[in-house]
Formats: C-alpha cells, structure tokens, sequence
C-alpha cells in the first residue's frame, strides 16, 4: 500500500512539474523573430521609431492610448534582443517591451498627442534577413488624440541598376563551399590620376599596382580564397564605383591600397585605416581629404548622386559592417607590424569615400609614404614587399577563420 501511495504521489509530482513546464513554455516565443537593433530619428514634423528585425513579421499591429498618451506596436513572435541603447528624440519619451501573449509588445510614450501614425515593414533584396520596422509619428498642431490602428505588407526598395564607368572586367567567381571568401584588392588611383610621386620619381598608381597584384596572387594561391582586382592595368575608377564593384562580387573584404606624401619627408611607416565621420587625427584628415580629391583631379563627375549610405537601413548595416571592418583592421595591423616599419598608432580611422560600404568590411592600407626615402626603397623593391604581402594573407587567413566561426553561431 506504502508503495502504490509513493508511486501514486511519483506520478501527481511528474504530472504537475510537466503542466507547469507545458503552461511556461506556451508563453514563450516560439520560432521568434529577433529585434536586434533601435533607433529614432526626428525629420521636420515627425519622429520616427526603427527597429531591425531578422525575419519577416508575420503579424503587426498599431494602436495608440492616452493617459499617458503611448503607442503600442504589436509584433507577432518578437523576441526583444536590443543591445544598443536607443537614445529617445523628438516627441518619443521612452520605448518599452513586454510580453502580450504571442505577440512581442513594443510600447512608446509621447510627450504630445498626435491623431496620424504609419507602421511599415521594409526590406532590401541586397540585406537578406534584414528588416526594418518603421514607426512614423507625425507631430500634431492641435491636442486631439485619436485611436487608429493599421496594418501594412512587406515593400522592398529595389535596386536601380548601376551604371559602371570604368574599364573593370567583370567575370563570374563561384564560391564552392561556405568557406570561400572574395576579396577585392583595389589598387588607388591609376589612368589621369598618378597620385602622389616618390623622392626618385615613382608614381603611386603604378606602385599600388604591382603591390596589388602580388597581393591578389598570393592570395590565390590560398585555400577557399578568390581574390579580385578592382583594376588590372593603369586606367581611373571613380571612388563611388570601387565599392560598388566589391558590392557586384558581394565580396566578404574589401582592401584599398595606396601609399602617399608629406611634406615631412622624415615621416614614414605604414598605416592601417577604417572609416569614420571624424578622423583619429589631423594627418589622417589630411591624407583623407587628397585621397578623396582623386574624382577632381581626374576630371570625374557622376552624372547622378551616388551616396552609400542615405536610407536607416543602410545605416543600420553600416554599423555592423563598420564593427568588423576594425576586427580585421586590428588582426591587419597585428601582422604587419611584426615585419614591417608603421606608424605610431598605426590602426586610424578618417572619412575615406572608398570605405563607406555598409556591407562589406572595409580597410584602407597606406603602404608607406612616399616621400620617404626608407618606404621607398621597401615598396619599390619586390624582395622587400613579399613580407608584407605574406603578413596580409596571414591576416585574410585569421579573417577568414574569424568569418567561419560567425557564420557557425
């Protein structure tokens, strides 16, 4: 009796702890779709609330409510993994998330009333998995308040396609397992742009060359890697277009080469650049601004605006991008250092043209300077520059490693 009691009791407990864990367990999200990313913007008579998603909603909702006055989004699944802190603006006072149910409840307080808001879901056929929730609140010049809900499908930007104007000859690279990695070498300037000129007289374009190609064939030789150059032989790629070849190739890395000048002929080394609005220092303002001239100085206009980074979705994967691009500058800059001569401080940032791609990680490689004597003897010899080759293609190796693990995450 003492036994069926203990095994009656056994089951009761089983039977509880697994009604317990199905009730919990139904209020999760399954199959959720992750809101990774936050942002407000005020724009003339609105502020508007984005929210990077990483899948397609399959339900969405909008409402407002007043005292306080609030407006709530419900999204299907929303699993709120937000790491960046979302600086509230304009008439948005907080952004709150709760569980509603099924639904992921997104709660933003106003500090006035408004009577018009639009909920939107876009995507973009270059960012997949990327999807950007779009609240617009548009200020009110009046204190009415009125409930309104709406519901809208999925849109996508669409693409217009690109005219290119350089002598680039595409062709078609297949990457044969997910290990491969594309990166596009983009030796600077060439053709009517010369760049800067050495002490002996050297032109940068033609010195930027053979390092690149030495480059991109040490790179082939590698396991899972495909390297492409963005030009081959001595002719002028606008800045705009550089990225946009690498964009063509959806290349994994994008590796600009130059080597410049300064007045100061004892300043030498190599530096490692990424993008930034706001450059680490006064040289690498400078180095930027004449770098970013090669359009001028070759005669180059587009005939229509051209600028990378223009819609919060872009920006959105711009920061991203941005984030790996200093990993592999910081892994670049760990290997060339042990061979060759850089600068102080060597991984800088500064706002290069060719850098602004918000998919592709992107670094700027300034060989030397040169108007110093020891960068030109190093870059102008073959024997010499094989050791920075080899550092680079040690660090694409660790890139490509680092890639790997992301992608298994």
């Amino acid at each position: 009796m003492m036994l069926l009691n203990k095994t009656l009791k056994k089951n009761f407990v089983s039977f509880v702890l697994g009604l317990i864990g199905t009730i919990f367990s139904s209020s999760l999200p399954v199959n959720a779709l992750d809101a990774v990313v936050g942002d407000v913007v005020v724009a003339d008579d609105k502020t508007s609330f984005f929210l990077r998603l990483d899948e397609l909603p399959l339900y969405k909702n909008v409402f407002s409510l007043k005292n306080p006055n609030r407006i709530v989004v419900d999204v299907k699944k929303l699993n709120w993994k937000v790491k960046n802190k979302i600086q509230t603006k304009g008439i948005i006072s907080s952004i709150r998330y709760g569980r509603n149910g099924d639904n992921g409840r997104v709660v933003i307080d106003i500090n006035q009333p408004t009577n018009d808001f639009n909920l939107n879901v876009t995507s973009h056929p270059r960012l997949a998995g990327m999807y950007l929730l779009a609240l617009d609140i548009f200020h009110s010049k009046n204190n009415n308040f009125s409930s309104k809900s709406t519901t809208q499908q999925v849109k996508s930007f669409g693409q217009t396609p690109q005219k290119f104007y350089s002598k680039h000859n595409f062709r078609t690279v297949k990457r044969n397992s997910a290990k491969d990695i594309i990166i596009i070498i983009d030796p600077g300037h060439g053709g009517q742009d010369p760049g800067a000129t050495s002490v002996s007289g050297f032109k940068e374009k033609n010195i930027v060359l053979n390092f690149s190609k030495e480059l991109a064939n040490a790179i082939n030789k590698q396991r899972n890697m495909h390297a492409i150059l963005s030009r081959d032989s001595d002719f002028f790629i606008p800045l705009d277009e550089r990225p946009l070849i690498a964009d063509h190739y959806k290349a994994d890395l994008f590796i600009s080469v130059h080597a410049d000048a300064l007045a100061n002929k004892n300043y030498g080394g190599s530096t490692v650049y990424t993008v930034s609005d706001t450059a680490s220092d006064q040289v690498s303002a400078k180095i930027a601004e004449s770098e970013n001239r090669s359009d001028v100085v070759a005669g180059f206009r587009l005939q229509h605006d051209n600028p990378v980074v223009k819609d919060i979705l872009f920006d959105f994967a711009r920061r991203e991008t941005d984030n790996h691009s200093y990993d592999f500058a910081e892994m670049l800059v760990k290997q060339i250092k042990s061979s060759t001569p850089m600068v102080a401080n060597p991984h800088r940032k500064a706002g290069f043209r060719v850098l602004k791609s918000p998919y592709i990680p992107s670094v700027l490689v300034e060989l030397g300077f040169l108007t110093n004597q020891n960068d030109e003897t190093r870059l102008t010899n073959s024997v010499k520059r094989s050791n920075m080759v080899e550092d680079i293609v040690r660090a694409i190796k660790n890139w490509q490693i680092y890639k790997q693990s992301l992608n298994n995450e």
